[in-house]
């Protein structure tokens, strides 16, 4: 996701708050890790974690190209 937005949608951040505790920091630490500082966590979490890791950030990336493509055609 280079220079784009990082957009988290209620979607997204419901679907983290509703995870377990230990889960949901894995997970935060986890997108955190790949969206700011461009590193790959995956060798971090748990199997069931990554699983889950990979359709949140699946989310995420969606949302982010979705909404920077509305700024940019609102731009033109």
């Amino acid at each position: 996701m280079n220079n784009t937005s990082i957009i988290l949608t209620p979607h997204v951040i419901n679907t983290v708050k509703a995870l377990a505790d230990a889960d949901r920091k894995a997970i935060g630490f986890a997108l955190v890790e790949e969206l700011v500082f461009g590193r790959n966590p995956e060798g971090s979490l748990s199997p069931v974690q990554a699983v889950i890791y990979t359709l949140i950030s699946d989310y995420v990336k969606r949302d982010s190209i979705r909404g920077s493509k509305i700024v940019q055609d609102a731009l033109n």
